[in-house]
């Protein structure tokens, strides 16, 4: 592993793919930036999807300057016959890794990797990298851990799963090994069916709830992706893991030699609801600081852990940061969009949009966590399984609320699983009409507060398009 990113160090524009033919299949941002990093180390690129109508990687002006003759592309449903003839295939996030075509080029020996594991390629050893994964609140604590190091001098690349794909950053670093000092990933567990060399120095998994199960088939499965952070992990490599019994025998399977700390105990990471501070002890030392998480603008409690775990993971990065510098920098977090984001008050009542809350426990995380009341939006496309939806699990945060609506696809379900615990709820036909009777309900000092622990694409093509409606409706009403 090090000697890989060592390499990489000592021969930054080293054209190492001079002459192989890569695959990249999946033409999103995450293709397109392992496209243009194929393309940099060398290779000839052909893009693979199965939607018909994309734009083509030859057409691309970014693309042009390494030459129209090193691209092509194919569309449609024939697109993967062209695998079996590439030396290696670069996979999307989006790409199961157990695609019958993959699995077909696999066997008749084409290397496959996750665009994760293509990017790790090209790290340099002296680059330090923090991976975070789990199942709820992993934008949160990265973005928190990139705005603690930049705020405290540190340069850094924020991304991953986050938005901006880590091809990206090794791109950057090709041209100057040392742009950034760290790397703040965030890791799904759809990266990680073939992470390739990745390598993280410290790593942290927050969580392990029931999610993407549609793919992955079952928790075991699930967590086990989870854990393969864990095993290229080093002696001297840090991770953080909550108490969680299940999750410490999936890590214990996984291996690895890292040091090892939890959430919620010590050596590790300790929040004071009540005071407001945060408890960080590194397994590498003796030594505990303490922070005040008073300054913190971010809604929720649960964000006082989120920003507790960044805080420990800023510190385990062994960057020589002073803890004064990390503690003038908890003022200036700011939760990433979508995530108990305010959009803003109107005739006393704040708006909150939680919209990236696509399942029953990061919704409770956000309502269970509201210090107002509030008139709690609950709707969409509800994951469940054959036992339910299981939003009887929220009644208990519920009832310290105002009220809820439920909407869309799973609204009556919803409805029924709520009344049935014993929670008064109204179940209406679409978002906007959960909002209008929202506005209804809500006092001032409340909150009307967007966290639907449902998928949106019943209505909406994706969280984010959710979200932006909910303050388009805000600005409408307050306009």
């Amino acid at each position: 592993l090090l000697s890989m990113r060592a390499h990489a160090l000592g021969t930054p524009r080293v054209a190492d793919l001079k002459g192989k033919r890569i695959a990249v299949v999946g033409l999103g941002v995450s293709g397109k930036a392992a496209a243009k990093l194929a393309l940099d180390r060398g290779a000839h690129v052909v893009g693979v999807d199965a939607k018909p109508g994309l734009p083509k990687l030859e057409d691309d002006v970014e693309l042009a300057q390494f030459g129209r003759d090193r691209t092509s592309t194919v569309l449609g449903e024939d697109a993967f016959s062209v695998l079996e003839e590439c030396d290696r295939i670069v996979l999307s996030p989006g790409v199961p890794s157990n695609n019958q075509h993959v699995q077909r080029a696999a066997r008749n020996g084409v290397e496959v990797v996750s665009e994760l594991g293509f990017a790790a390629e090209c790290i340099p050893a002296t680059t330090r990298v923090a991976a975070i994964t789990g199942t709820n609140g992993k934008s949160t604590v990265t973005t928190f851990t990139g705005q603690l190091l930049e705020h405290s001098g540190a340069s850094n690349f924020c991304g991953g799963n986050l938005g901006l794909p880590l091809s990206k950053a090794s791109f950057v670093l090709r041209r100057d090994p040392e742009e950034y000092e760290a790397l703040v990933v965030e890791v799904s567990s759809y990266m990680m069916e073939l992470p390739g060399n990745f390598h993280a120095n410290v790593a942290t998994i927050l969580n392990l709830t029931p999610d993407h199960l549609e793919r992955h088939g079952n928790m075991e499965t699930y967590g086990s992706l989870k854990c393969r952070l864990l095993t290229p992990m080093m002696e001297e490599d840090t991770v953080l893991l909550p108490n969680d019994a299940f999750l410490e025998r999936l890590a214990v399977q996984a291996g690895g030699k890292a040091k090892r700390a939890t959430i919620d105990g010590m050596p590790g990471v300790q929040i004071d609801d009540e005071t407001k501070q945060a408890y960080v002890c590194l397994p590498s030392t003796s030594n505990c600081n303490t922070y005040d998480l008073e300054p913190l603008r971010a809604v929720g409690k649960h964000n006082l852990k989120n920003a507790g775990v960044a805080l420990f993971l800023a510190e385990a990065l062994n960057l020589g940061l002073d803890p004064s510098a990390l503690q003038s920098a908890i003022a200036c977090l700011e939760a990433p969009p979508h995530r108990m984001m305010v959009v803003g008050e109107h005739e006393g009542v704040i708006w909150i949009d939680d919209s990236k809350s696509t399942n029953v426990d990061s919704s409770c995380a956000g309502i269970s966590g509201l210090a107002r009341p509030a008139v709690v939006l609950l709707g969409g496309m509800g994951k469940g399984s054959a036992e339910g939806l299981g939003f009887a699990k929220l009644v208990p945060f519920l009832q310290q609320h105002r009220g809820v609506v439920a909407f869309g696809k799973s609204g009556l379900e919803i409805e029924g699983e709520l009344l049935a615990a014993g929670m008064a709820c109204t179940c209406v036909g679409k978002m906007a009409d959960a909002v209008d009777l929202a506005r209804q309900m809500a006092k001032s000092g409340d909150a009307i507060l967007l966290s639907p622990a449902c998928a949106s694409f019943d209505e909406f093509n994706n969280f984010i398009h959710r979200g932006k409606y909910f303050a388009e409706l805000f600005n409408k009403y307050t306009s």
